[in-house]
């Protein structure tokens, strides 16, 4: 190679060096170029993607509050549609609600109410497939508790700095069902005896009684009647629809009275009764299937209705025929059984379990008052249901 042509090589090897340096240090410029481009994206991103954090924290909280609050006061309204059916007193249905709202706060802050966050109202339905309406008046039977006036809460990350806060609204309102109720009555030849009265009395007191005859003030069936009209007085004047049917047994049921409003027909056709009365045997079993009959009218029952079987006697079965298996038939029909024993010598066992197959309770009450008692904790135990 001669001289000349080993310059050129030289200068041509130094210009891709130079070259290549110069694009090696226009790409080191784009990176840190790209770099601190990245910087400033995150520099705005960041604070974005919190404020975004923030807004669906806040949103999620105040879900919250607002799902505690929608329990609370459906809890509320319950208690006070209880206490309202029971008492038909307003101002202790409202104290009832605040019990319970002072039980369950609102993300720990308690819900305080006034007399005007109720509304006392009429809850009517008239067909199976319609919903509960509500209007406000007089014979209320249902509650609307307004939940929007109570509380404000703080929302959790205050926004731009600032503390805001927000008052969650909510309401609900709630109503005790209409009933349709099967009273059941044994009018056997046992019922004509006094509470106080054992077994051994009860069969030579028997000895002595020829039916038909007026049945004895002071028995077992007189104090039932008077307890029973006591009652139905006081369905007369309770704000819910209670539709009532009378079965009475002995040997066998009959049906005396259909699901009725008309309370005075179950009156009159228990004074028959006590003018002659029929006694026999204590068929149960045929009296708890006969009221579960009743109360399968299609023309006078509601579909809606919550219903119920109450079985009086002294507790006594004279019949072969398994009572327990008639409750558990007659309970199969969504009928609860409540059962209550009016003498000393009764079945409780036997009552007790007739009204466990029947999801409901047994009662023994020898006295009239007892009996009252009894009935007032049956109305309590009455399902309680939000309509709205």
């Amino acid at each position: 190679m001669t001289g000349s042509e080993i310059n050129r090589t030289a200068r041509k090897l130094s210009m891709g060096i130079r070259i290549t340096s110069s694009k090696h240090r226009r790409g080191n410029g784009g990176s840190n170029r790209r770099s601190g481009a990245m910087l400033v994206f995150l520099a705005i991103l960041l604070p974005t993607i919190l404020v975004l954090c923030a807004y669906v924290i806040n949103v999620s909280y105040m879900e919250l509050a607002r799902t505690e609050l929608q329990i609370s006061i459906d809890l509320a309204s319950r208690a006070a549609a209880r206490t309202l059916a029971i008492s038909e007193n307003q101002s202790q249905a409202i104290d009832d609600a605040q019990r319970v709202l002072d039980a369950n706060p609102c993300l720990n802050k308690k819900i305080e109410l006034t007399s005007q966050d109720f509304i006392f109202g009429v809850a009517t339905r008239y067909r199976e497939e319609d919903r509960y309406t509500f209007r406000s008046g007089t014979f209320p039977n249902a509650v609307k508790l307004e939940g929007q006036r109570t509380i404000d809460l703080p929302i959790a990350f205050p926004m731009a700095g600032i503390p805001l806060s927000f008052r969650p609204l909510k309401s609900t309102t709630a109503a005790q069902p209409d009933l349709d109720i099967a009273i059941v009555l044994d009018r056997s030849t046992s019922m004509t005896f006094s509470s106080v009265e054992t077994s051994n009395e009860s069969v030579k007191r028997a000895k002595s009684v020829i039916p038909p005859a007026p049945a004895p003030a002071n028995s077992r069936w007189s104090r039932m009647n008077d307890a029973i009209a006591n009652i139905l007085s006081e369905m007369s004047k309770s704000s819910r629809e209670e539709t009532v049917s009378l079965t009475t047994f002995s040997d066998n049921a009959s049906l005396d009275v259909p699901l009725t409003t008309q309370y005075q027909d179950i009156r009159y056709a228990l004074s028959q009764h006590s003018m002659s009365f029929p006694g026999g045997k204590s068929n149960v079993t045929s009296g708890i299937l006969q009221g579960g009959v009743s109360l399968g009218q299609k023309k006078a029952a509601k579909p809606w209705a919550t219903r119920l079987l109450l079985l009086v006697s002294d507790g006594l079965s004279t019949s072969s025929d398994d009572p327990v298996l008639a409750a558990k038939i007659v309970a199969s029909e969504g009928i609860m059984i409540f059962t209550i024993t009016c003498s000393s010598d009764a079945n409780v066992g036997l009552m007790s379990r007739i009204a466990s197959e029947g999801k409901g309770k047994h009662f023994h009450s020898p006295t009239a008052a007892e009996f009252l008692d009894a009935f007032s904790e049956i109305s309590r135990s009455m399902p309680t249901i939000i309509i709205q």
